[in-house]
Formats: C-alpha cells, sequence, structure tokens
C-alpha cells in the first residue's frame, strides 16, 4: 500500500458509519499503551474494535481523532 491508498483508506473511515453492532462480554483493560485484540476468525475481534470507537465517540472523542486500519 502507497501512502495514497492509506491516505484514501483512512478518509473513507472518517465518512463511514459504524455498523449497529450486539454487546460483547470482553472487557480491556485501559492502558496508555498499545493494546492487541486476538483471536480466531470470525470471534467478532472487528465488531469488538467497531464497538469501542463507538464509545469513543459518544464520550465525546471525534471520529477524525480516531484511527483505524484493517
Amino acid at each position: 500500500m502507497d501512502h495514497l491508498e492509506i491516505q484514501e483508506y483512512l478518509l473513507d473511515f472518517q465518512k463511514r458509519a459504524l455498523p449497529e453492532l450486539a454487546d460483547r462480554e470482553l472487557e480491556v483493560n485501559k492502558s496508555n499503551k498499545i493494546t492487541s485484540i486476538i483471536g480466531p476468525r470470525r470471534a467478532g475481534k472487528t465488531s469488538f474494535l467497531f464497538k469501542k470507537i463507538g464509545e469513543l465517540m459518544a464520550s465525546g472523542v471525534e471520529k477524525e481523532r480516531i484511527l483505524y486500519l484493517n
């Protein structure tokens, strides 16, 4: 991926609405360090991350300040 493709990908995320998601029982400890969410395919990792992004936005964080790369 070159930098123009990455820029386009990030802008697409900014414009796109988050999907409606079910709550998960997974709890992640808050930290100032990078957190990795790992698990088998189709276990709900991406859905969990989108849910966390929605929670950040609901708490007042602007979507433009959130970085999501798949």
